[in-house]
């Protein structure tokens, strides 16, 4: 999953956002330096994640996805469920996107300063650039993956990409359907979890 359903599936706890915001950002041996609940975060980014990549139903839809884009199947679906999930956000959100957007900019630029150096610098772009909102349209699409393309080392694997959703997108469309409520009840179960360790475990 990409930013958007990672900030929805974080819940209200300001700190347990914080964390699965910066999931993919945080080295194992930084995490004993932030707060238990941003420790949390981040464990429950990295189980999200576990999650979607071992579900059978996201395994479907990366194997249509397969014969075109290889080995970036993964990295597509991720962005294309979050194109998904704002075609769905009335069934799936709080608010309306925008407003939700917004909201996740105003709460993450407050907290700069407890981020990786590295997200510190990346975020003041991300909001002004909007990147949330640029994965929720095909434009939008296009513009991240021509900049994933400059970033991977076989970059003529993501050629066509938006083409491929338009092309699978009845399929994709099914498929996120069925996969996001189960995203979002592991979600609920897993922050229950992580944050009252003593009734659940550590998650």
């Amino acid at each position: 999953m990409n930013f958007i359903a990672h900030l929805l599936l974080s819940g209200d706890h300001p700190e347990l956002k914080l964390g699965n915001f910066m999931g993919d950002f945080v080295h194992n041996r930084e995490l004993p330096l932030y707060p238990p609940a941003v420790q949390a975060g981040v464990r429950l980014h990295r189980l999200l994640d576990t999650f979607t990549d071992n579900h059978a139903v996201v395994r479907q839809a990366m194997r249509l996805l397969y014969p075109a884009h290889g080995k970036y199947a993964a990295v597509l679906i991720d962005l294309f469920f979050d194109y998904l999930l704002a075609r769905h956000w009335a069934e799936f959100g709080p608010e309306s996107l925008r407003a939700f957007v917004d909201h996740q900019y105003d709460f993450l630029a407050a907290r700069q300063e407890l981020m990786p150096k590295r997200l510190q610098e990346r975020l003041p772009r991300m909001i002004a650039d909007d990147w949330l909102m640029s994965y929720t349209t095909l434009e939008g699409l296009d513009r991240a993956l021509g900049y994933l393309q400059r970033r991977v080392s076989q970059p003529e694997q993501l050629e066509g990409a938006t083409g491929s959703l338009q092309a699978h997108l009845e399929q994709l469309d099914r498929h996120f359907r069925r996969f996001f409520p189960e995203a979002q009840a592991y979600a609920r179960r897993q922050q229950a979890e992580l944050l009252n360790p003593q009734n659940g475990g550590k998650g």
